[in-house]
């Protein structure tokens, strides 16, 4: 069956997709996409973090999912990252991966994975800006925090409407937390005790705990 017309936003989707189906000659679109993603933010976090302990553990995740994929087909995710750069870096406003997810039907419709539109996002963020100004303003950084955050449109409207106040954007604390990934890290294995320490020594006082409390039983009445 073939899939269904899809409406571009702008040439990078349209290239962004042609290369991705390029890479659906044995595995499947969600799985290719999937695998994408995962390098994408794997590559990021090593970037940035590379003295942490779970470094090298992303670096084996990633290298795990490189074994699956020829040298051509590698270089083609490279191009993948590339387009997805070159396409915010010239309209941040927008939640580029999130539309083509929901218009290439990679949803999880029985788990009731319906990701919120960027303009409702923009128009959400242009109301809970307030909040976080008092907490800029009185602390010097604000927390943000999406409990069910799908492909993160909340987040990226809310960050680009700090820039727009006039805010650095790294004057927040962005926390992002979805039933799926939470799975997939584990999170039934850990008590928000476990975290303890780490709440206690983190110098943002970030609410370890109440998070990953928070996290369980939305696993919970997710799975149950």
């Amino acid at each position: 069956m073939g899939r269904k017309s899809i409406h571009y936003r702008n040439p990078y989707q349209s290239e962004f997709v042609q290369k991705l189906d390029s890479l659906c000659t044995i595995k499947s679109l969600w799985q290719v996409w999937s695998d994408f993603v995962a390098m994408a933010s794997l590559s990021i976090a090593n970037a940035l973090d590379r003295t942490s302990k779970t470094h090298d553990v992303r670096e084996e995740e990633y290298l795990a999912i490189t074994r699956g994929y020829s040298t051509g087909e590698l270089t083609t995710f490279a191009e993948l990252l590339s387009i997805l750069v070159l396409a915010l870096e010239e309209n941040p406003e927008q939640d580029f991966l999130g539309e083509l997810f929901s218009s290439l039907n990679l949803m999880s419709h029985w788990k009731g994975q319906f990701f919120t539109p960027y303009h409702i996002g923009r128009l959400m963020s242009t109301i809970g800006i307030e909040q976080c100004k008092e907490g800029i303003l009185e602390n010097g950084w604000t927390s943000i925090t999406d409990p069910c955050c799908g492909a993160g449109s909340l987040l990226i409207a809310m960050r680009n409407e700090m820039v727009r106040q006039g805010f650095n954007s790294q004057q927040a604390l962005y926390v992002a937390q979805d039933i799926d990934r939470m799975e997939q890290l584990g999170i039934y294995e850990v008590a928000p005790e476990d975290m303890a320490l780490c709440e206690f020594v983190c110098t943002s006082k970030t609410p370890v705990q109440l998070i990953l409390s928070e996290g369980i039983e939305l696993m919970m009445k997710e799975t149950n």
